[in-house]
C-alpha cells in the first residue's frame, strides 16, 4: 500500500506550515498517520509530531518507514478514544483520513486545558 500511494506536493506542506504558522520548535498532532507518508514531510522539516493511528500494523510500519526521526511518536488507538490532550500542540491535522472519523465526535472533540 505505502509505495502505491502518491507523494503529498511539497507545496501542501509549505501552505500549512505557513498558514498555520508552525513554529519550527512546534508540536503537532496527526490523526490516522497510515504508513507516514505525509508525516514524514514534515519531519524531514524537524517537526516533532505525535501521530494516532488505530490500526497496529499501520503504526508498526510507519515506526519503521519514521524510525530515523525521533522526533516523530506514535500511539496505536481510535481518534474517538483518544484522550484529549490537543490544546499542547501548535497544529492539529488529519491529512485524508477526517471522513472515517464518526461525525458526532469528530467535530464535538474539544481541547483538554
Amino acid at each position: 500500500m505505502h509505495e502505491y500511494r502518491p507523494e503529498y506536493p511539497q507545496e501542501l506542506v509549505n501552505s500549512i506550515i505557513e498558514l498555520s504558522r508552525l513554529p519550527i520548535d512546534g508540536l503537532f498532532w496527526r490523526s490516522a498517520a497510515a504508513t507516514g507518508k505525509a508525516t514524514r514531510l514534515f519531519a524531514r522539516r524537524g517537526y516533532a509530531v505525535h501521530c494516532i493511528e488505530p490500526g497496529a500494523n499501520l503504526a508498526a510500519v510507519a515506526a519503521r518507514n519514521l524510525k530515523d526521526h525521533p522526533q516523530i511518536t506514535f500511539e496505536n488507538t481510535r481518534f474517538e478514544d483518544w484522550q484529549e490532550r490537543l490544546a499542547s500542540f501548535d497544529l492539529v491535522m488529519s491529512a485524508q483520513a477526517f471522513h472515517w472519523f464518526p461525525a458526532r465526535s469528530a467535530t464535538r472533540k474539544q481541547p483538554v486545558h
